[in-house]
């Protein structure tokens, strides 16, 4: 299960700026989605897809000291980046069944997994 609030500065859809993204998850579920610019287009990709595409699908923290995301390049692999990934999950052995996958790149972001802090401020705790 997954909880928290989350805050995503700058993502993209169709190759154009999604910004401002801000939503809950409560019981692993994407709840309360806001965003400025881009919205439409993100909403839009959501709602025409099916299944589970607002279940938490994995979360991916990046150990590589040697990339350094940007605002327009943000490795999966970056130390301290953590992406956040809804919808379909059935090729990694999870059971969400959806047309939909998205991973929100979330940069400076704290993350507690079972009361101990592995990320804190985009920085590797380990």
């Amino acid at each position: 299960s997954a909880a928290g609030k989350v805050v995503v500065a700058r993502d993209e859809c169709r190759f154009a700026p999604v910004t401002n993204i801000r939503f809950d998850v409560v019981g692993g579920k994407m709840q309360n989605f806001t965003a400025g610019d881009g919205k439409a287009c993100f909403e839009e990709l959501f709602n025409t897809n099916t299944g589970a595409k607002d279940m938490v699908a994995g979360i991916s923290i990046g150990l590589n000291p040697a990339l350094k995301p940007t605002d327009n390049y943000r490795p999966w692999t970056a130390a301290g980046i953590v992406y956040l990934s809804f919808g379909n999950n059935l090729l990694d052995g999870g059971k969400n069944d959806s047309s939909f996958r998205w991973g929100f790149p979330i940069m400076n972001s704290t993350v507690e997994i079972d009361g101990k802090v592995v990320v804190k401020d985009g920085k590797i705790m380990l």
